[in-house]
């Protein structure tokens, strides 16, 4: 499980260092996820909750 939460009022990005193409997005408070390889876009006050598939 991974759990990422922006708790700023702008949008940001996350660099995870991990290959994420193997997470699916179980659980967020947007219906639109911006995930690309290792960086997550996170919109204002935007988390969600992915976990790693097998």
């Amino acid at each position: 499980m991974l759990v990422v939460c922006n708790f700023y009022k702008t949008e940001i990005v996350w660099d995870s260092g991990m290959d994420l193409k193997r997470f699916e997005t179980l659980l967020g408070n947007y219906s639109e996820q911006k995930i690309e390889e290792s960086k997550i876009s996170l919109k204002p006050y935007e988390a969600m909750m992915l976990y790693r598939k097998r």
